[in-house]
Formats: structure tokens, sequence, C-alpha cells
């Protein structure tokens, strides 16, 4: 995924806060349809077999065929060493039992269901997409939320800490909101890199990557 050899050294850096740009989410699906391998694979195999029925659809008309040729040989007694060579040849096979309407009859249910696999899979891919797109919404919002709640611990931290430099608060109340700071930090981190990874998820299901 990456197209770089293995043996590459890695050199982790900290992601880059995120942008608050929001895409579409039909904008998403659309990119999907076009992207994702699966639907051009079932999608060509569809018509792979209609051109198939087709063909089978053919045998049963009459089928003509010309062969032409020019044949060269190297004879002295001969007036004209050149001999060219038309040939036209029809077959039609008048009854056959039915047996080339069954094959185009196969042929194009082969093909209608490879065309509903397809819409089945549209769907899932769709989904899919709709699933990682409310993912994305969700952290970003717990992102938003928990930015909020990491500045309420901060003036709540120093609040305490100045209670405590003036005498009316205790070291438990400093203690208290140095935990408090920490959690709320540590939600913060996990929502940014939540947003992070919901974000190549959602290029995941979308096809580009």
């Amino acid at each position: 995924l990456l197209g770089r050899p293995l043996e590459t050294a890695v050199d982790v850096h900290e992601p880059p806060p995120p942008d608050a740009a929001r895409e579409d989410f039909s904008t998403l699906v659309a990119r999907a349809r076009a992207a994702r391998p699966e639907l051009a694979l079932l999608g060509a195999r569809a018509e792979a077999t209609d051109r198939e029925a087709d063909m089978e659809r053919a045998a049963r008309r009459p089928q003509v065929g010309v062969n032409a040729a020019v044949m060269h040989e190297d004879n002295r007694y001969r007036a004209s060493q050149d001999v060219a060579q038309v040939a036209v040849g029809v077959q039609w096979e008048l009854f056959d039992g039915g047996i080339q309407r069954q094959r185009a009859d196969a042929a194009a249910a082969r093909a209608r269901a490879a065309r509903e696999r397809q819409a089945d899979t549209a769907t899932l891919i769709e989904l899919e997409v709709r699933r990682e797109w409310l993912a994305v919404e969700e952290a970003a919002q717990r992102l938003a939320t928990t930015g909020a709640a990491e500045a309420q611990a901060d003036e709540n931290l120093r609040v305490a800490r100045d209670r405590y430099r003036n005498g009316v608060g205790t070291h438990t109340e400093v203690l208290d909101a140095e935990a408090l700071r920490a959690l709320t930090d540590s939600n913060h981190l996990n929502a940014h890199y939540d947003l992070h990874g919901a974000r190549y998820r959602l290029k995941k299901a979308v096809g580009e990557l």
C-alpha cells in the first residue's frame, strides 16, 4: 500500500491537526462507484456474458464463411504458377432441439445475475462509505468536545492551584484537578488519532487506498 521497500526506515511524526473540511456524502459515493475495483470487475463479467449470449443467439442464424487463398508453385511447365482460390460456405441448422436457444437463455441469466451482484455490491459499498463517513463526523465532534473539556480542565487546574497557594485549598484538590486535566488531555488525543484513523478508513472505503 505504501509503495516502498520493506527495509525502509520509518520516521514517525505526530500527525498534523485535521482540517475542518467536510466532504459531501454523495460525492464520496460517486467516487467509490468509480474507483472500487469490485464494481468494474462485476460489470466486465456481465458485459462478457452478454456478448456470450449474443454469440449463442447468432449461432441459430445462417452462418456464412468466405475463404480466399493464392498458392504459388514453382513449375516451369505451367503457364501460370499462381493459383487463386475462393470458397464460400453456408451453414444453417434449421432445427437443433432448442440447444442454442437454451444456451443463449442460460448466458443471459448469468449476465442478469452478474448485474444483480454488481447492484448488491454497489449498495454494500455505499453502506460502507456511509458508516465510515459517520465515523469521521463522530470523531470530529468528539475532538471539538474534548477540546472544550480540555480548556475547562486547564481553568479548573489554575483555580485549584491559586486556592492552594492562597491557603484556602488543599493539595487533594490540586491532585484531583491534575488527574482531571490528564484525563481530558488523553481523551482529546484519542479523539485526535481516532479522527485521523476514521479518515483513512473512509479513503479505503472510497477506494483511494
